[in-house]
């Protein structure tokens, strides 16, 4: 009964993320950050969700499903198909777009020409309201370097913790990361990627607006998780080029405080910092998945050898 239920779900959440359509699977379109364009004449069959950045439409352009934005710029010159559905961000309509759905305004700034194309209706007061967030101070060295050292203390306690009550937690995650890097960076671009959309299309719903926040709580949690579980691999290293002198859970601690140390000024280098964030999170965070939380090992299937024909 329980692998029953697990199905239906996997098969309707696979329905929500790629519907079918006349021409095929639709797709989920997700911009973060960076300018991106969408060229006169170009077709994204699907939905376009906006999480930062700046995306433009073109003239001409055509989007079949829907826009959902949370933050970021949008400029919106071509065809959209869906609703518009704006909880946060800038967004710019040209006279010379169409939208064939609602908009759904329940925050953000709109720029709406009194000439523009809306088969639907304008609502108002729709969704969550996001309040705008004021721009985070400079900070000095100091300060920086003093919260790059909290926080990797933080997590280097926690590591301390989970070595001791959960080892072999750890060490299945830790384990299915190092020995599998691929499948495991694979898995974690494919959660990242289909999680994400999928939890904020729930946030455009009032009802699963807790769903959502709960669901992006459990990926930040499953993340420390997995740069613990990668971490502690270093710490074991380390232990055992000092000859197994420092036991286990003080390994995992100091594992984890010189990994953080290293990732965190990483991660703030401009352009490059964000990429090598992701791929250092990757392979942690779909081992984490691999492991269904740590809970079992994960075996690579083996392929079996063909039949000989001769028999």
């Amino acid at each position: 009964m329980l692998c029953r239920r697990a199905g239906c779900l996997f098969v309707l959440i696979a329905l929500l993320l790629t519907s079918c359509s006349a021409d095929g699977f639709t797709q989920v379109a997700l911009v973060t950050k960076g300018n991106h364009t969408q060229a006169a004449g170009e077709l994204i069959n699907g939905t376009l969700i906006i999480l930062g950045g700046e995306m433009t439409l073109e003239p001409e352009s055509e989007l079949s499903g829907s826009i959902y934005m949370l933050a970021g710029r949008l400029t919106l010159q071509g065809w959209v198909g869906g609703d518009v559905s704006i909880l946060g961000g800038q967004v710019v309509i040209d006279p010379q777009a169409e939208v064939g759905g609602d908009l759904n305004l329940g925050g953000g700034e709109v720029d709406l020409p009194a000439g523009a194309h809306l088969r639907g209706r304008v609502n108002t007061g729709t969704g969550l309201q996001i309040p705008e967030l004021p721009a985070a101070p400079e900070q000095t060295t100091f300060g920086l370097i003093l919260r790059w050292l909290l926080n990797s203390a933080v997590l280097a306690v926690l590591a301390y913790w989970l070595r001791h009550t959960r080892p072999h937690w750890l060490e299945r995650v830790s384990e299915a990361a190092v020995r599998y890097p691929l499948v495991s960076v694979s898995m974690g671009a494919l959660v990242g990627i289909v999680g994400i959309s999928l939890l904020v299309l729930m946030a455009f719903t009032i009802l699963l607006i807790p769903v959502s926040l709960i669901g992006l709580a459990f990926f930040g949690l499953a993340v420390v998780y997995g740069w613990i579980a990668l971490a502690s691999t270093l710490g074991q290293w380390l232990s055992h080029k000092v000859k197994g002198r420092v036991n286990h859970k003080l390994a995992a601690a100091i594992g984890t405080f010189l990994f953080m140390l290293v990732v965190n000024p990483v991660t703030q280098i401009p352009t490059v910092g964000g990429i090598a964030g992701v791929l250092v999170m990757l392979p942690g965070f779909g081992a984490v998945f691999l492991t269904r939380l740590g809970l079992r090992r994960f075996v690579p299937p083996v392929q079996s050898e063909p039949a000989d024909a001769s028999l």
